[in-house]
């Protein structure tokens, strides 16, 4: 199946409530680099947890990759990252096309050099039924 299947199981974000420094206004050099070094890529970046996700990576010190088909929403998002401080690529991406998601995942590799985490917030709706029984065609939207 080359439906865009990752995990990020390795990477977890663990907010705590005492965490929090006001003194952290901006991306570059805070003290809370835990994805220094790091790339992240996300789909769905535009708006809502992606856009989120994708800042609450930059913050942590990330580059990120963000992925979206609304091109304008997706490079809003990358300017949030830039201005703040952080390493962004804004690429377009269908996650219900392969080779759209080839494309995507190759530009973070060309762009930062590997692929480290990926928070895969884009989706689409599909037939209610086991997983194991969902097509391909389903699972990527190209049968409606």
């Amino acid at each position: 199946m080359t439906c865009l299947r990752w995990s990020i199981a390795r990477y977890r974000y663990t907010h705590r409530p005492d965490d929090h420094d006001p003194e952290e206004q901006t991306m570059a050099g805070t003290a809370r680099d835990r994805f220094a070094g790091k790339v992240g890529f996300v789909t769905g970046a535009a708006g809502g947890i992606g856009r989120a996700t994708a800042l609450a990576f930059a913050r942590e010190g990330a580059s990120v990759v963000v992925a979206d088909v609304d091109e304008q929403a997706n490079a809003d998002t990358a300017r949030l990252i830039e201005a703040a401080g952080g390493r962004v690529a804004a690429v377009r991406c269908d996650v219900t096309r392969a080779q759209d998601v080839q494309a995507a995942t190759h530009a973070a590799v060309e762009t930062f050099g590997g692929l480290d985490m990926a928070f895969n917030n884009a989706g689409i709706e599909q037939s209610s039924a086991p997983a194991a029984d969902i097509t391909e065609a389903e699972g990527t939207g190209s049968s409606r």
